[in-house]
């Protein structure tokens, strides 16, 4: 297992990271794909400069021309994650541990699982196709974008920014109302959209903000229980209608499509 800090020696790049943003919530216009794919070539062009001291040593050791991390699915024992909603646990071997103070953005490569655990990101976090990304008792400071991962595991963490996970092959796991996967607190809205894998769950949360759930093909359907939402919930275009597990979601706004009475 790689120890991978970030530390003063990164030149003052500390702050950069995505362009400063309203919360959708607050300015009340909508985060197209398109805005968010423009933000985050911004991110890689200052991840690019932030990465040249200890993390992209790591990000180097890490990455493999066709590597592809394990899909992330139940597991037993004492590495693995309790979330009794789903019956089952989770929480894939780490290949790279980050901790403490994280200076800049964040990128998971393709291939592999960072952890973060009990990290301040001073910045945004990507996860790179075919990575896997699980955070415990941490913040991120800027965006938290997944797309085509093999699977997210949020526990006890905050995301200041946008959030979003689109078409993830395997878990999404997002906090849990029992069991050993605390509160998360999203303060930009969450999107999940387009995502595969089995489980895919929002549970025991707290979002400020809009959470838009759409065209997601997980056999169970999403389940959204037990959040409390300080904004709109949406659930669009899924292949089996969400459901909430018998626990009903706090939601300050709007509740629209399958979400509605969720």
């Amino acid at each position: 297992m790689e120890q991978a800090t970030r530390n003063k020696s990164d030149g003052g790049v500390a702050r950069l990271g995505l362009p400063k943003r309203k919360v959708r919530a607050m300015n009340n216009q909508p985060m197209t794909k398109a805005r968010l794919r423009a933000s985050l070539s911004l991110a890689l062009v200052a991840g690019g400069i932030a990465v040249a001291g200890a993390v992209g040593s790591a990000v180097g050791a890490a990455s493999g021309a066709g590597a592809t991390a394990p899909i992330m699915e139940p597991c037993s024992g004492s590495g693995c994650t309790s979330h009794p909603i789903v019956g089952a646990g989770f929480h894939p071997p780490c290949d790279a541990t980050l901790s403490g103070v994280v200076l800049g953005v964040v990128f998971v490569p393709a291939g592999k699982n960072y952890c973060l655990e009990g990290a301040t990101v001073l910045g945004a976090v990507v996860a790179l196709p075919s990575s896997t990304i699980t955070a415990d008792d941490s913040q991120v400071d800027g965006t938290l974008f997944s797309e085509g991962a093999n699977g997210v595991e949020l526990c006890a963490t905050t995301v200041i920014g946008l959030s979003e996970v689109d078409a993830s092959v395997g878990a999404v796991l997002l906090g849990d109302d029992a069991g050993d996967c605390p509160t998360d607190y999203f303060n930009g809205g969450l999107t999940l959209y387009a995502n595969s894998g089995d489980p895919l769950q929002l549970a025991g949360d707290v979002v400020v903000g809009p959470v838009e759930v759409a065209d997601n093909t997980d056999t169970a359907g999403p389940t959204i229980a037990a959040n409390d939402i300080w904004g709109s919930l949406s659930c669009v275009g899924d292949a089996t209608p969400a459901g909430n597990a018998g626990l009903p979601n706090t939601v300050h706004g709007p509740e629209l499509g399958e979400c509605s009475g969720l």
